[in-house]
């Protein structure tokens, strides 16, 4: 048990953005609520004597309320104790099959556990060095057992996002309103402005412009995750985008490539090839040298495990080939029930689970392992072909583990899966070829 500093990120950057927001679509939303109201009871003139110190107050309770609120989001000096099934942090317990990342970051003073919920929900553990690499360890959440998922950019600078990109959703809004009247008819477009529902649609719309800006510059936001078989990192574009795969195949070491001036200074992370060739994955600006640090780190420990591997050995026992997917499956399947034959090719459990986590092993092989270790039905077993999938950067052999773990295998996903790796496969090898 020790004793920490627990703060909710994504918490105290909601009490920010309610702060800055709170004030302004409250005297708005007022204002046209009392206009609307007006016009229904046949009123005129200007806004209420309350108005102004109504304005006021709300200018003064929005911060007051988010200063609060970020206040709360931060526990200090509270007992931390990692079970066997929960890590439980003052009063709160939190199942250890809910948190899906964790990675430290290792500063001049202290180090911070940055850990990531199923639910997105992130907690940041402030303790010592030392410390917090053994909390680390004993959630199993290090380069070997984990991928680690990280954001490039911090509670504050999200808030600047959303802020500035619902903005500008507003902004565009009401350009094309702009342009609107330039098309629709005069005499339709006051009509229309007339009506006591254009105050409250024209609210709605604008609002739902703000928001859809907001959600739409929180998900372009730069992330990177790292797992035992290589980094991936969202293409370039704003949302939601796909992501790209860069294995560890041919990687040879990861580097940190400074430029900029000294109190502009950025750190770009780059993958460096045998072949020389370098691959951008994560670009920080000034002031984050130690989350950039981090980052190498865990890059680092994942290329480690990587280049171990482990298992190989069994591959062709395993191997789909040109095999049909359904009949490979059903081999597999055979194969586990087949007791004393089993045993005989020594594909025990431990063996058929380092095969599973092995990096370096082709994707038909590692799958082909967790449908024998999950078919013979052992609990353990399939929790742990989960931690794999769990510690997989790649998407399609993450989906793969985690419908073989689940016991609901799709077949047609599963063959899809194959075939894409196989071409990517065959595409890095021409392009080798040709260099």
């Amino acid at each position: 048990m020790s004793r920490v500093d627990v703060t909710r990120p994504r918490s105290r950057a909601r009490a920010v953005l309610a702060g800055i927001l709170f004030p302004i679509f409250a005297t708005f939303l007022t204002a046209v609520i009392g206009k609307t109201v007006g016009t229904l009871l046949g009123m005129t003139g200007g806004p209420p004597a309350w108005f102004g110190p109504f304005a006021v107050a709300t200018f003064v309770a929005g911060p007051l309320f988010a200063a609060i609120a970020h206040r709360r989001a931060t526990k200090k000096n509270v007992e931390l104790e990692v079970e066997a099934d929960t890590l439980v942090i003052g009063d709160r317990r939190i199942p250890r099959s809910k948190i899906a990342s964790g990675f430290v970051v290792h500063n001049i003073t202290h180090a911070s556990v940055e850990l990531e919920l199923d639910d997105g929900e992130q907690l940041s553990i402030k303790t010592d060095s030392v410390e917090a690499d053994a909390i680390l360890d004993r959630l199993e959440l290090g380069a070997k057992k984990r991928r680690a998922r990280v954001q490039l950019t911090n509670a504050a600078e999200r808030v600047m996002v959303a802020f500035g990109t619902g903005v500008i959703g507003m902004i565009a809004i009401i350009m094309l309103f702009g342009l609107a009247t330039t098309i629709v008819p005069k005499a339709l477009l006051a009509a229309a402005m007339a009506s006591i529902f254009w105050a409250p649609i024209s609210t709605v719309v604008v609002g739902a412009a703000a928001v859809a800006g907001g959600v739409t510059g929180l998900r372009s936001l730069p992330e990177i995750e790292i797992g035992i078989d290589g980094v991936s990192i969202p293409k370039p574009g704003i949302g939601k985008r796909p992501r790209e795969f860069t294995s560890f195949d041919d990687v040879d070491r990861v580097e940190i490539v400074s430029f900029g001036t000294y109190r502009l200074k950025a750190s770009r992370i780059e993958l460096v090839h045998k072949g020389g060739g370098r691959t951008p994955v994560a670009t920080l600006g000034a002031g984050k040298e130690a989350q950039a640090q981090a980052i190498v780190d865990r890059i680092q420990a994942a290329l480690k495990v990587f280049q171990q591997g482990g298992g190989a050995e069994l591959s062709a026992m395993l191997e789909r080939g040109s095999t049909p997917v359904a009949t490979w499956l059903e081999s597999l399947r055979a194969l586990a029930r087949s007791g004393g034959g089993y045993r005989a090719t020594a594909l025990e459990d431990d063996r058929l689970l380092e095969i599973v986590s092995d990096p370096k092993a082709p994707l038909d092989v590692r799958v082909g392992a967790a449908v024998v270790v999950s078919e013979r039905g052992d609990k353990d077993g399939r929790e742990r072909v989960r931690v794999a999938a769990e510690a997989a950067a790649s998407p399609r052999l993450r989906i793969a583990l985690d419908g073989v773990a689940g016991g609901s295998t799709d077949e047609a996903a599963l063959a899809e899966a194959l075939e894409a790796e196989a071409e990517a496969e065959s595409a890095t090898a021409e392009s080798e070829a040709r260099s």
